[in-house]
């Protein structure tokens, strides 16, 4: 997989040394066979060397939000990793994101107890809706996921959900565009808004 997604040897022996490379591996090639560009999965490839490298990783372990989040302030502070540029306004939430991504691909993402996270019953309550009319367990995932963003974002702004208006998703993913998000992550998260 390494030897296929990088050109020059350097890198590939970088990539090679680093620990759980197995790991690593497996996720790069589930990112290609769901269709992400190679491009993308380099610079993932090259971000989960960063994540192993912080998270002080020799064999996987399971980990929280909590743990993911701290990590990431470390790495926004990090200047072994940066040689010609600094931080960007996204790199926080880049890191996470795909530190979550990548333990959970693994199942050692450890879910935070939904009553501790803003509106967690309700998010729980939805899934629980989706999964009673049949939607797949990824599509759940994948749900899941961008509502808690949601929720989240929300629970900084309003604390009465049943206030929640069409402004609030669109100002919600004008937030999600200007951290960064892809136009296909922007129109997943429109689409549950719309559909679900």
């Amino acid at each position: 997989m390494i030897e296929s997604l990088f050109v020059f040897e350097s890198t590939r022996r970088r990539q090679r040394s680093a620990p759980l490379l197995k790991e690593r591996e497996q996720y790069l090639s589930h990112l290609l066979s769901q269709g992400t560009s190679r491009t993308r999965t380099r610079t993932i490839a090259s971000m989960l060397l960063n994540i192993v490298r912080l998270f002080e990783l020799v064999d996987l372990r399971s980990v929280s939000l909590d743990e993911i989040r701290t990590t990431g302030l470390r790495w926004i502070n990090d200047t072994n990793s940066r040689r010609t540029r600094s931080p960007g306004s996204t790199s926080y939430y880049t890191f996470t994101y795909i530190a979550e991504k990548w333990f959970r691909f693994h199942n050692k993402f450890e879910e935070p107890d939904s009553s501790s996270q803003p509106f967690g019953t309700t998010l729980q309550e939805f899934c629980d809706s989706l999964r009673s009319r049949g939607f797949a367990s990824q599509t759940i995932l994948a749900c899941r996921i961008r509502v808690r963003q949601f929720l989240r974002w929300l629970a900084l702004t309003q604390s009465d959900l049943l206030r929640v208006s069409i402004g609030d998703v669109s100002d919600f993913i004008g937030s999600a565009q200007r951290r960064g998000c892809k136009p296909r992550t922007l129109v997943g998260i429109s689409y549950i808004f719309v559909n679900l």
